[in-house]
């Protein structure tokens, strides 16, 4: 069931400094309703890497950019259609700009660049509906 957290208190976790227990997103797992439509735009249009091709049952791939890993699993919806709420990710890019002007080069619709809470950004919306935020910091 995990450690229980006056175990943590007891052994002075987390280290001085350290203020969460969590370190990091590792992947995210998005269910899709084309898988080709799909891999065509985060990897021709959003510039993902494919690590393992579509297989299995239900038909999924692996991307990669930076640390994040990125599975799409092909999951038909009935009737349809894009997402029109739920989930949104963050990514934080080394220059927006350029990484910007590189999606839109290669047909992504991106929203304008904002500046807003200390950072700058532009929002992508993937075939299925799921927003994609990316951020550089403005400090």
């Amino acid at each position: 069931m995990g450690i229980p957290l006056t175990a943590l208190r007891a052994i002075d976790y987390p280290p001085p400094g350290e203020h969460r227990l969590i370190k990091g997103l590792g992947s995210i797992r998005l269910e899709v309703s084309d898988l080709g439509r799909s891999l065509a735009f985060y990897v021709e249009g959003l510039r993902f890497d494919l690590i393992a091709p579509p297989d299995g049952v239900p038909r999924r791939a692996e991307l990669r950019a930076g640390s994040l890993r990125l599975t799409l699993a092909e999951a038909p919806r009935a009737g349809g259609g894009r997402r029109l709420a739920g989930v949104s990710f963050r990514v934080h890019v080394f220059a927006l700009e350029a990484y910007r002007s590189a999606v839109v080069a290669r047909g992504v619709e991106t929203g304008a660049p904002v500046s807003e809470h200390g950072v700058r950004q532009f929002a992508v919306r993937d075939p299925d509906g799921y927003i994609w935020l990316f951020c550089e910091s403005l400090d």
